[in-house]
């Protein structure tokens, strides 16, 4: 099967991409190009032969002179490199023999061997090895070896024929992974693979640069028992390998690994990875209950205080490891010890949703309103990540629900509301949490519910007497644009909270400075938004900051319908209302809505222009020109009835 489909477009690539090898000598001897190229892919037809392994094409293009290392245009490969990566073993070995490149490399880096060792190709492997193929040839992008690409993709045969060529067996990727084919073997469960690079005396102790671990670190992490298995043994017999001990600490299920090394190698119990943590701390982060009681009995030191100032106890409330927080407790654990951020354990538990670490923290009389270093409480954590069961348990403890914190001014149900977490949102409204209380950028909870159209925070906040009508309090940034919650649910299109505002007597037409709801929703492109606000009695003829009226630009944009819902509706005064339609009408013309034009032609007509502008100055459309003259005819002459005036040309 092959992936790239041969353009039909020059007969002679035709023949070699389909094997033709009378057609083939044909179009050579017309005099056909040996090195011609397709137009798509710039590909000669020694390269389509090659990747579909047509060894009697290939043998007549090469009798024809043809260029053995023409690389593609596209993918810059070589002929040998498409058979390589397609395991033709008589295209590689006819391609070999005339003299083919064996280390060219494409654009991606890649080359022959490392397509043949990718694929398993182990019979194409070893024509290139005995030609003299570098067997450490590494991939450009990934920097990966030859020998690693086997060992990944499990191609025994051809990971043997690497090492009797020569390959190093400890050579890392050329990438900040610096992995070893061991490592690949352990990380994908190869055994084996891994028996084999082990009897070729592999390093066991080798550990990657990314994250500093062991092949036997990695098989345990990834939960490949057969490769732990096959690494145990031996490493147990070479140096301790720190990262292999905290992978068995940190990875659940792996007490017996745990137990097994520690028998097995002087491991410093109290000894710090690279983050400065001790395998108890560790243990208690990944919520290994089990291992955290291994290395407990085992003497590692359940008090330290880590250089953040972090205690075991705050890993364990961290990582949900419920049992060895009860351990702590036991044993004195501070329950309420702030770290270098001012987080308590319980505030690192409510982070994290452990309701149940949580309520034994608070039974041992955890601090419920400590805040942190941005005055955040657990409350405000549980809030912002969405933990209810961890909201309710501090709630029906007593958590204090009036606390606004040092970065932004915000309420826990600010953070619940903000995150669209309705069912925290709810909890805190119910208990009593204050309604009206502005955060740093002057907006109330109501303000970002309606934002949100989080319909049922909206009802439960109206229905516990939130003020409907509460504007921002915005910084006078020179737009004087202020927003009441009606304002937000219409610039998000929100028509159901709009309903539900408008139900609890929010003021459709707020008196408030800049933009009113409904230029909002008509800037925004909210046309349900503005018919629900214009059937409740929104005014479309008042301006904002601009002086644009919301008549004006839905005859700009041709919104017959919602034109005509706006005709409807009252204004503050006639003269308001008569330029209103006036500069609807110019906007209307001058973008060819002639169904618009009609439509505000048949309000009343004006004894004068209200403007130098008209709107037969900018129509061009015949179809609004000639709706617009009787117009024009019905103007002039009231013009030159009045003295003083003159007359529109």
């Amino acid at each position: 099967m092959f992936t790239e489909p041969c353009p039909w477009e020059e007969t002679l690539i035709i023949a070699a991409a389909s094997g033709d090898a009378t057609a083939l000598l044909d179009e050579l001897r017309k005099g056909k190009d040996v090195n011609c190229r397709d137009t798509e892919f710039g590909r000669t037809a020694l390269s389509w032969a090659a990747e579909r392994g047509h060894t009697s094409a290939i043998q007549i293009l090469l009798d024809g002179q043809a260029k053995l290392d023409a690389p593609d245009a596209l993918l810059g490969r070589t002929p040998l490199t498409q058979a390589a990566a397609n395991g033709h073993v008589e295209v590689t070995e006819l391609l070999l023999r005339g003299g083919a490149d064996f280390n060219a490399c494409d654009t991606s880096g890649e080359r022959p061997l490392l397509q043949a060792s990718r694929k398993g190709h182990a019979a194409v492997a070893k024509l290139l090895l005995e030609a003299g193929a570098d067997p450490n040839v590494r991939a450009w992008k990934k920097g990966q070896t030859s020998l690693s690409l086997a060992a990944i993709y499990d191609h025994i045969d051809v990971v043997r024929l690497l090492l009797d060529h020569g390959a190093s067996i400890d050579l890392e990727d050329d990438c900040k992974c610096e992995r070893t084919p061991t490592i690949w073997a352990a990380i994908n469960g190869h055994e084996a693979i891994l028996k084999l690079l082990l009897e070729h005396k592999a390093g066991l102790d080798n550990e990657d640069g990314k994250r500093g671990m062991s092949s036997l670190a990695w098989a345990i992490t990834e939960g490949e028992e057969g490769a732990t298995a096959v690494l145990l043994e031996r490493s147990l017999k070479g140096p301790v390998q720190f990262s292999a001990v905290q992978a068995a600490a940190t990875t659940p299920g792996n007490t017996k690994i745990l137990s097994k090394l520690l028998d097995g190698w002087d491991v410093d119990i109290d000894g710090r990875d690279y983050g400065s943590y001790t395998l108890l701390a560790l243990a208690a982060r990944h919520g290994c209950d089990e291992q955290f009681r291994v290395l407990l009995d085992r003497g590692a030191d359940p008090h330290i205080r880590f250089t953040d100032e972090r205690t075991i106890v705050s890993f364990a409330a961290e990582g949900g490891a419920l049992e060895s927080a009860q351990l702590l407790l036991q044993r004195g654990a501070d329950v309420n010890h702030q770290d270098d951020i001012g987080a308590s354990p319980l505030s690192r538990a409510a982070a994290e949703g452990e309701h149940e670490v949580v309520r034994i923290l608070v039974e041992a009389s955890a601090t419920l309103d400590a805040q942190d270093e941005k005055g955040r409480t657990a409350l405000f954590w549980a809030a912002k990540k969405g933990h209810s069961n961890v909201a309710k348990v501090l709630i029906d403890n007593g958590a204090n629900l009036n606390l606004t914190d040092n970065e932004w001014g915000r309420t826990a149900l600010h953070f619940a509301i903000e995150r669209e977490n309705v069912e925290v949102a709810k909890l805190l409204i119910t208990a009593g949490a204050p309604l009206d209380i502005k955060d740093g950028e002057g907006r109330v909870p109501l303000s970002y519910a309606a934002e949100q159209g989080l319909e049922d925070v909206v009802t439960l906040l109206v229905e516990k007497g939130a003020d409907v009508n509460m504007p921002d309090d915005t910084e006078d940034d020179g737009m004087w644009d202020t927003m009441v919650p009606l304002s937000w649910a219409a610039a998000n299109g929100n028509e159901a909270v709009i309903r539900i505002l408008l139900a609890h007597h929010a003021s459709v037409n707020p008196d408030i400075e800049g933009r009113p709801p409904l230029m909002h929703a008509f800037q925004e492109e909210k046309d349900e938004a503005m018919k629900v606000l214009l059937e409740h009695g929104a005014d479309p003829f008042g301006g904002d900051f601009s002086d644009e009226c919301v008549l004006r630009g839905v005859a700009k944009c041709g919104l017959k319908d919602t034109v005509e819902l706006c005709l409807k509706q009252k204004a503050r005064s006639v003269e308001v209302k008569q330029e209103s339609i006036w500069w609807a009408l110019v906007e209307a013309s001058h973008n060819d809505h002639a169904e618009v034009v009609e439509l505000l032609l048949q309000q009343n007509p004006f004894s004068f222009p209200i403007a130098d502008l008209t709107p037969w100055d900018l129509a061009e459309d015949k179809e609004v020109l000639s709706l617009l003259q009787p117009y024009q005819e019905a103007i002039r002459k009231r013009v030159e009835q009045e003295e003083g005036t003159n007359p529109i040309e």
